[in-house]
């Protein structure tokens, strides 16, 4: 690509992020302008191209014609006066309305950030042969009658100086144990880290709060755990870290989410490992390395951390019960998520036969008991007789 912009003298480029992420701006060309768009940009990428010519990051939706605002980035790299803060969006360019408002269509407080809502005479009217998605996604504009803002799903926060902060996308917030994560704040610290050029958190698996990076070369798991310890509270700081050459992308220069690799069990962070020091904690290991696929798991080691879920809580619940022929449940796992917590569980759970730890013979006399769910689900039967809520329906067809 700089190979590109210097042979054919290319003096204005319009480029995504993640095409120029990596590569040194071209000696002695014509370009004199970057236009960065698409996704938000590195600090560090700025730093590198505005040092050879001027670099300005753009935001806005297709559905309000492309561009809603614009960002000139210091010549010096310098992108924000607020320490720990992405690359601004900038400031709504003519013609463009920018409002933030919380998630009950309230406008926030100033200096508060909020889902971003475009009004502006570039909003499209809507979506051609979706009303429903045009009515969730385009709003009556609250001042002017006639008009719509589109609703872009994103978060923003303005800046005392009327700048707008690009925080993330509000369907990438993750609700882990009881916290609700943004993935973009553990990015922009990760980011701050010496070498990592990129960064992406999202939650693997349901419970595994994981980051993939970009670097020159891998990093220590826990020492990236241990320097975002400094910055970020312990319920935020991810329980894996993916290394990768350089982020997977689509056809239009985004990060594909969908292609990103799954944690192995390097990127795990894994406590020093100390062996199993009972019976029961014995069983405790050997059970986890057989239904999550890992070996040397350490006594200190925390279920949800090595990636476990309430699936393999649930094979983990049976396969101790048949071991140890100790009463325990899904609740006892996460409770005490760690090896040698639940082994102490167990030793003092009570004790249950080979036969009480086995299923229902469906050859017993007397129907089985009804479980707490199954009740609820009888009840809302009766209060509305043919409600199909809770069925599982699909089409198999087989051929041959």
């Amino acid at each position: 690509l700089t190979d590109f912009l210097t042979v054919e003298g290319i003096s204005l480029a319009t480029l995504p992020p993640a095409a120029l992420t990596g590569l040194c701006p071209p000696a002695h060309a014509k370009l004199r302008a970057v236009i960065l768009a698409g996704e938000a940009p590195h600090p560090a990428l700025i730093n590198a191209w505005s040092a050879q010519c001027r670099v300005f990051n753009a935001y806005g939706p297709t559905e309000a014609t492309i561009w809603s605002s614009l960002y000139p980035c210091p010549p010096d790299g310098g992108s924000t006066n607020e320490n720990d803060a992405p690359v601004p969006i900038g400031w709504p360019i003519e013609g463009t309305e920018f409002h933030i408002f919380d998630a009950n269509g309230t406008p926030v407080p100033e200096g508060e950030s909020g889902e971003l809502y475009l009004g502006g005479i570039g909003i499209a009217a809507g979506y051609i042969g979706a009303p429903d998605l045009t009515a969730d996604r385009f709003r009556p504009h609250p001042q002017h009658a006639g008009e719509v803002l589109y609703r872009t799903g994103d978060r923003v926060r303005r800046r005392a100086d009327g700048a707008y902060l690009f925080l993330g996308r509000i369907d990438y917030q993750i609700k882990l144990r009881g916290y609700r994560i943004e993935p973009g704040e553990i990015e922009a610290q990760m980011c701050r880290l010496p070498d990592i050029r990129e960064a992406l958190v999202t939650l693997h698996g349901g419970t595994q709060l994981t980051a993939y990076y970009t670097a020159p070369k891998p990093q220590p798991p826990q020492a990236l755990k241990a320097a975002l310890g400094t910055t970020l509270p312990a319920w935020m700081l991810p329980a894996a870290f993916v290394w990768l050459a350089r982020f997977p992308l689509t056809i239009n220069g985004k990060i594909d989410r969908a292609a990103l690799p799954p944690p192995d069990p390097e990127a795990v962070i894994r406590h020093p490992y100390a062996p199993p020091q009972t019976p029961f904690e014995e069983a405790v290991v050997a059970v986890w390395s057989e239904i999550l696929g890992l070996s040397g798991i350490s006594r200190h080691d925390d279920f949800l951390s090595l990636g476990g879920n309430s699936l393999t809580a649930a094979q983990s619940v049976g396969r101790l019960r048949d071991r140890l022929n100790r009463l325990v449940n899904i609740g006892d796992i996460f409770a005490a998520p760690v090896v040698a917590d639940l082994a102490l569980r167990l030793q003092n759970a009570p004790i249950v036969s080979k036969r009480e730890a086995r299923l229902v013979d469906f050859a017993a006399p007397a129907p089985p008991p009804l479980s707490e769910q199954q009740k609820g689900v009888w009840l809302l039967e009766k209060l509305s007789p043919n409600l199909l809520a809770y069925n599982a329906q699909s089409v198999i067809r087989w051929r041959g």
